[in-house]
């Protein structure tokens, strides 16, 4: 439902896992990153963990309908913009991506942190 709302304003990549969404990271200028917690056999914590593991500076926003102490710890320790438990409004969702669309601040700072080269897994 996520990405058919996006997918309307031309704002979507899709990835159903972890390795889908690294390479789909490695491939393409992303501008925010919104991931559910529970991504099947694996989790977002662990897509946070690998783009910060690659010097990749991507705003993400985490999603889940099971929103805890320690999953909103973890999620604020690991950098996220925003944590939104489900279900929620939509339009709040679309606010806090556009705050974060900035690539051209987001290239330079990324691009400086990795000395000038896309960082790869």
């Amino acid at each position: 439902l996520i990405s058919t709302l996006l997918d309307r304003r031309n704002i979507t990549l899709t990835a159903l896992n972890l390795n889908e969404a690294l390479e789909i990271v490695k491939k393409e200028f992303v501008d925010v990153v919104v991931c559910d917690i529970n991504l099947g056999k694996e989790n977002g914590f662990q897509l946070i963990e690998e783009l910060k593991n690659n010097l990749l500076e991507i705003p993400f926003i985490i999603i889940s309908g099971d929103v805890d102490l320690e999953k909103e710890a973890r999620a604020k320790k690991l950098g996220a913009v925003a944590i939104m438990e489900k279900p929620f409004h939509y339009e709040e969702l679309l606010d806090i991506i556009e705050k974060h669309l900035d690539p051209i601040a987001r290239f330079k700072a990324s691009k400086a942190k990795r000395g000038g080269m896309r960082a790869a897994a």
